[in-house]
């Protein structure tokens, strides 16, 4: 092997017939002895000359099994031009690897792929006496790896490929959108009134009701394009080779009433919705993340539209998110820096034209806006879960305020349902009263 592995080509081999009988004798002693350790995986010994000294029987079957011919003579160049043909590394990785296998004495490993088979290379130098070369046939250790790798790819309980798989998927889209002007887009899926299912019937009727969702969905679509399960109740179909808006909203059309139609799931019927938000590229982004989001932002609208139906993105849903999102930062500030007023609106007993109380009613005096309407920011208070220290505020101030009143006078404070699930608010009452 000196002209190839010890030389890196240097010179001419010599040559020896491959079906060479395995001879202990054919090596130095120390050689051998390394080599028993070894000896289940296939063998070659290669002397200082280039000669191959042993080739184990594995080692033939496992050209065999390669493809590699293992009849007549076969020089240790012959050997190596064979092995580099099928090595997913290339000849010049091989080569530098194998230089460093003679230089520092390391060993120089590398897999080769047949059309059935894979292939662990080993060569190791040994000073002054040659070379020992190890090959294992790793394919079902490939096999393996690659299953587990798909596995990793796919949601569990419905088969669904996962958030990983679909952006892997994503990014290909989005590069032949590049490459061939190729639009396509992304169907953002909410599940309506799944909760309740779970909660009621438990999550093994829900797990199952997720399946079968997961097979309408796969119904609904062709087989260029994804459905994936991303968690929870939400799923995403990644549609692709659209030519037009029209395609996308005939898909989100079928999605909502697929979705919507009756399910009996281990003698339970159950009826639940779907929301769509819809975006598309490259009109709505170019990136992953980009349409993603956009997509998420034509499901909240569709949310806020009575559910059960689908929303193409706007670029003012953008801004209006943004202006929410400033919103809910200046809110969550508004009551440490005592932003919130009390306004009284009087109550009179018609008899008498006499005042008996007054409502209390909350304001926003924001230091920039100015006075906001409770109509801009209550809602958003009850979504985001402030009505409960909001509401606890106003009822303490109430009561307040209503100490200073003449005798007889009563205060009425509205109070959210949110408060009504909340454990403080019979404690926040009887704490302010008293």
């Amino acid at each position: 092997m000196s002209a190839d592995l010890h030389h890196l080509g240097a010179a001419q081999c010599n040559v020896v017939p491959l079906t060479i009988q395995l001879d202990p004798s054919a090596a130095p002693l120390h050689i051998w002895d390394r080599c028993l350790a070894v000896i289940r995986y296939g063998l070659l010994m290669i002397d200082a000359s280039g000669r191959v000294v042993i080739c184990t029987d594995p080692a033939q079957r496992l050209f065999y099994n390669m493809n590699i011919e293992r009849t007549g003579n076969l020089s240790s160049r012959q050997l190596l031009r064979a092995l580099c043909t099928g090595a997913s590394q290339s000849r010049q990785e091989i080569f530098e690897a194998l230089r460093g296998a003679r230089d520092l004495q390391i060993s120089a490993s590398f897999e080769v792929a047949g059309q059935d088979h894979t292939l662990q290379v080993e060569i190791r130098s040994v000073a002054g006496e040659g070379w020992v070369a190890t090959l294992e046939d790793v394919s079902a250790r490939k096999a393996n790896e690659a299953r587990a790798d798909e596995l990793a790819r796919l949601d569990p309980l419905t088969g669904l490929p996962n958030r990983l798989l679909l952006r892997e998927r994503l990014a290909e889209a989005l590069a032949r959108l590049q490459r061939n002007e190729e639009a396509c887009a992304l169907h953002l899926i909410d599940l309506d009134r799944f909760k309740p299912v779970n909660d009621t019937l438990g999550h093994p009727i829900g797990d199952a009701l997720l399946a079968k969702v997961a097979d309408r969905l796969r119904s609904t679509v062709r087989p260029t394009d994804t459905v994936a399960r991303i968690g929870g109740d939400e799923f995403i179909i990644l549609q692709t080779g659209i030519r037009e808006a029209a395609d996308a909203q005939a898909l989100a059309r079928r999605i909502v009433d697929l979705i919507g139609r009756t399910y009996m799931v281990e003698g339970h019927l159950l009826t639940i919705g779907a929301s769509v938000g819809v975006a598309l590229a490259p009109a709505d982004g170019t990136s992953a993340d980009k349409l993603l989001k956009n997509a998420d932002l034509a499901l909240y609208r569709a949310k806020l539209d009575g559910r059960g139906t689908y929303r193409f993105f706007e670029p003012e849903m953008d801004a209006r998110m943004q202006a929410r999102r400033r919103l809910e930062l200046d809110m969550r500030q508004a009551l440490a820096r005592r932003e919130f007023q009390l306004h009284y609106q009087p109550q009179l007993q018609l008899d008498d034209d006499r005042l008996i109380g007054c409502e209390a009613l909350i304001r926003w005096k924001h230091p920039e806006r100015g006075m906001i309407s409770p109509l801009d920011f209550i809602p958003l208070a009850e979504e985001i879960g402030l009505i409960v220290p909001i509401g606890e505020w106003v009822i303490r101030q109430a009561c307040r305020d209503a100490m200073t009143w003449p005798t007889g006078m009563s205060v009425a404070v509205n109070v959210s349902p949110a408060q009504f699930k909340s454990d403080r608010l019979v404690e926040t009452i009887i704490s302010a009263l008293a």
